[in-house]
């Protein structure tokens, strides 16, 4: 397959299609540039608005969008799903929560400082559990983690630290 062709889900032909429907002639913003691509708009509608605002205020444009008309009053809001959390977990049993919007996917990054073995335990959403198992100093281990759903989608990353009073570890999480 050509690499300039782009697979798209049934949600993200749909608004394409709204936003072709509403008659505008300029170009979608809706397609989003490349995976790395973290800065998005946010079109809300104001009471009574058109037809055309209307269709604009669906899911998120990945470009500025232009006004539709010279007298639209919608507000346009930046927005971001770039990620770049860092914490620690020191001793036995640590543990620290993060929530926070992102893409469709996050990875979690555990690197052991301690001088022991240890491993962290990472729950995201409250359902999806993983372990590091032991890790020794220096090693660290990644894990990626997907959903699906409109953009921004709000994530939960709860993490615990399993080794000796003396542990350590660094986490990051990202796009």
């Amino acid at each position: 397959m050509d690499s300039s062709h782009h697979a798209m889900t049934t949600e993200e032909f749909i608004r394409k299609e709204v936003f072709k429907s509403s008659g505008s002639s300029k170009r979608d913003t809706r397609t989003r540039r490349n995976d790395l691509q973290t800065e998005y708009w946010k079109v809300i509608p104001n009471e009574g608005a058109c037809e055309k605002c209307q269709a604009m205020g669906e899911g998120v444009h990945w470009e500025k969008p232009e006004r539709p008309h010279p007298n639209c009053k919608c507000q346009i809001k930046p927005g971001s799903i770039r990620v770049g959390i860092f914490g620690k977990l020191e001793g036995w049993r640590d543990t620290s929560s993060d929530t926070f919007t992102a893409g469709q996917s996050i990875k979690v990054i555990i690197i052991n400082r301690g001088l022991g073995l240890g491993g962290v335990w990472v729950t995201v959403d409250g359902t999806v559990t993983r372990s590091t198992g032991h890790m020794r100093y220096g090693s660290s281990k990644t894990f990626h983690f997907s959903k699906f759903g409109e953009i921004p989608l709000t994530w939960q990353v709860e993490l615990m630290s399993d080794g000796a009073d003396e542990c350590f570890f660094e986490y990051k999480i990202r796009n």
